[in-house]
């Protein structure tokens, strides 16, 4: 009897030792990729007609990450049509997993396709996740022109406090 609750124990603290393990695993992934969101990841994004997209430089950066199928970022993409004239200063770049025809259909669709400042493109999935880990959709990130992370917001967010952040360098 003694034996059967001693394999017990064991088994109960190696699989206690291995959901700790996955744990600290995950926590230390999440920590990585938060401090590598500290600056603007390197990313290697594909415009619509299928040409290599750089981000441009020396300006303040809002990137969204988003699904054209997603209705959050629908309603985001409306949202910022809307307020266009209300940001500073800055490249509105749109990224998504999506095929091209897709961000491209979904471009023309909010009326956001020929507007100088903002730009879509898309990215390879694994790429995303290295650069991003796991995220929301849409999920928004205001960079200043030294390439700071200034502010993070996770799914659908209100224009208020997007430009509450895009005008000042405030973290």
């Amino acid at each position: 009897m003694k034996t059967k609750s001693l394999v017990s124990f064991v088994a109960f603290l190696l699989l206690f030792g291995l959901v700790l393990f996955a744990a600290i695993e995950k926590l230390s992934l999440k920590r990585s990729i938060s401090n590598r969101l500290k600056n603007v990841p390197p990313l290697l994004l594909t415009l619509t007609d299928g040409g290599p997209f750089v981000l441009p430089e020396r300006t303040r950066l809002l990137l969204i990450i988003f699904d054209p199928a997603c209705d959050h970022c629908q309603r985001q993409a409306h949202d910022v049509r809307l307020n266009l004239g209300r940001l500073p200063q800055c490249s509105v770049v749109w990224i998504s997993t999506a095929p091209l025809q897709d961000i491209a259909t979904f471009s023309v669709e909010y009326q956001l396709d020929k507007i100088s400042n903002v730009h879509f493109a898309g990215i390879k999935t694994d790429e995303m996740s290295t650069a991003f880990g796991s995220h929301f959709i849409p999920h928004l990130f205001i960079y200043g022109e030294d390439r700071r992370l200034i502010k993070e917001f996770k799914g659908e967010t209100k224009m208020e406090s997007i430009l509450g952040y895009m005008n000042s360098d405030r973290p």
